[in-house]
């Protein structure tokens, strides 16, 4: 083994399995109508490239839609296109 590799704990592999199959999910759910499509939280941060904290801000200011139930947090996908429909920026064209 080179001295510059790391290991990788069982763990952590158990981790990335988990963000895996929760993906796969996703993707397979996106043939379903999008006001079918339900993300929780740690779905909607690895689609939309943002972080969690990024979400919390939009929640706390109203920027987006969402459900709790106890202490998880829920997006309809079609809640979140309507988002980002909405605040959506048409593409300058410059000469």
């Amino acid at each position: 083994m080179y001295s510059n590799q790391k290991t990788v704990a069982g763990a952590d592999i158990l981790e990335i399995k988990e963000k895996l199959d929760s993906l796969t999910d996703v993707i397979s759910d996106l043939s379903s109508p999008p006001e079918q499509i339900i993300l929780n939280n740690q779905e909607l941060p690895i689609l939309l490239k943002v972080s969690k904290k990024t979400l919390q801000k939009w929640r706390d200011t109203g920027i987006i839609s969402f459900s709790k139930i106890g202490r998880e947090i829920f997006y309809k996908l079609s809640d979140v296109i309507e988002t980002l429909d909405a605040h959506r920026q048409e593409r300058v064209h410059k000469r």
